[in-house]
């Protein structure tokens, strides 16, 4: 497996990307990365829960299913955010496989095997119907793809195919 690392460069800097070999331990760059700062951000995770909360009710008040689309799962914390407040089913995306990988382990752990479902592929290439990735459009949509530079990770292309093909209008 190739891994890409985002590397600041001591001179200039820039970021600069660098493909690792494949003997490359992946684990101490997710140890590393920022997933650590945001699962202790207790702020941050509030209000995410909030506003999952208040998401999953406003679908169920309605009589609906409510089920979640969370585009750049990481952990799952999202995801396991929207179950734990009434969320009937999650479909968690994630295109890095080992945090994909991390993901379904962490789900398990705490239980929510059986409301949430990791799909390890880029959002834009989930498929939707009786043979794909999710059976039907979901009706919430959950993420946090922001980087410092608000479009670094794709967010907006993704948002945007994600409501016209992920989730219901």
């Amino acid at each position: 497996m190739k891994i890409f690392c985002s590397r600041a460069n001591p001179t200039t800097g820039s970021v600069e990307w660098l493909e690792e070999d494949e003997h490359y331990d992946y684990h101490q760059e997710i140890a590393r990365s920022s997933y650590a700062d945001m699962l202790h951000d207790k702020d941050r995770n509030v209000k995410y829960y909030q506003g999952i909360r208040a998401a999953v009710s406003r679908v169920k008040d309605r009589g609906q299913k409510a089920l979640v689309l969370d585009i750049g799962t990481g952990t799952g914390l999202l995801s396991m955010m929207a179950v734990t407040a009434g969320a009937d089913f999650c479909y968690a995306i994630e295109v890095f496989k080992p945090m994909a990988d991390a993901a379904v382990k962490i789900v398990e752990k705490n239980g929510f095997s059986d409301k949430i479902k990791v799909i390890n592929k880029h959002s834009t290439e989930v498929t939707v119907g009786p043979e794909g990735d999710m059976p039907c459009r979901a009706n919430i949509l959950v993420t946090e793809l922001f980087d410092t530079e608000l479009i670094g990770e794709g967010a907006l292309p993704s948002y945007e195919h994600a409501h016209r093909h992920l989730v219901e209008e």
